[in-house]
């Protein structure tokens, strides 16, 4: 809230936007984890096998921050990285050492830059880890699914199906749902017939927001004419009857035109395929 007062349009800062719903994530995932703690067989499980609970609860973690985080790394990218839930599972447990290390750092700095810096050294070397990881990655086939811009009213239905299963799966929220149920019809189920209840509602629900999904996204991947900002030069791309073209795509002034200009354009129109790419003629500024 303070950094809107300073700056009201780092409301549509990429960085701001991701740090903020990664830490929704965590809250999820922390709320989930509650959730199972009041069952007693994960409660046991909970006593019995602490690594592997640490484990369990690193993937639910990690789960929960990519799903909070699909939609907005979408909008922001217009794809998904394939093999993010598995990397956050690498990461997640190093990073409280990277924070800790950080700060301290920070504080010792200020006393000697020779302490700071021997402080700050494991920090780096695990950042630099990382990257080496994410590089990695990158070199792997399908390593991002290519998912164009998603329309608003899908994302809206997206986080509408996580609250609508965050507060399906509250303990509370059953307990008066029965007890609604119960006084209105008189009749008793059990523990069993309940969690099928509950999983028959979530499924209806899904259903329904996944063809809403489905509905908005066509009506926002249909005919389509879009001029690229190439500065001088010319880039025209044409969606229409389900058949991709582009016309031309040069320029003189922007020298890393296809990298920031042309491949964010397909990928935002989701161009998976180019059918046909017309040149109209040989000049620079047009091919």
């Amino acid at each position: 809230f303070l950094m809107l007062l300073e700056n009201p349009f780092k409301v549509l800062d990429g960085g701001m936007i991701l740090s903020y719903f990664a830490i929704g994530g965590v809250i999820l995932g922390r709320y989930i984890i509650n959730c199972l703690l009041r069952n007693s067989k994960f409660l046991k499980f909970k006593k019995k096998n602490r690594k592997l609970y640490s484990f369990v609860t690193t993937v639910i973690i990690s789960i929960s921050v990519n799903i909070m985080l699909s939609p907005v790394i979408s909008r922001l990218y217009y794809g998904l990285p394939l093999y993010s839930v598995i990397i956050n599972i690498l990461i997640v447990p190093m990073m409280s050492v990277v924070v800790t290390l950080g700060i301290l750092g920070v504080i010792l700095s200020y006393v000697s830059t020779i302490w700071g810096w021997l402080i700050f050294m494991p920090g780096g070397i695990i950042l630099k880890f990382f990257v080496g990881i994410c590089e990695f990655v990158m070199g792997l086939p399908i390593y991002t699914i290519n998912t164009g811009c998603p329309a608003v009213i899908s994302i809206i239905l997206y986080y509408g199906m996580v609250i609508f299963t965050v507060i399906l799966i509250n303990y509370r929220v059953q307990r008066r749902i029965r007890h609604k149920l119960y006084k209105a019809t008189h009749i008793t189920f059990s523990a069993r017939g309940w969690r099928k209840i509950y999983f028959g509602v979530w499924i209806a629900v899904f259903s329904i927001v996944c063809g809403g999904v489905v509905i908005s996204e066509k009506c926002n991947h249909e005919e389509t004419i879009l001029f690229a900002d190439v500065g001088q030069g010319d880039g025209t791309f044409i969606r229409i009857d389900g058949c991709n073209m582009v016309i031309d795509g040069g320029s003189t002034s922007n020298e890393n035109l296809g990298e920031y200009v042309i491949v964010p354009i397909l990928k935002y129109m989701k161009m998976t395929d180019v059918d046909y790419w017309f040149i109209t003629h040989s000049d620079l500024d047009h091919i």
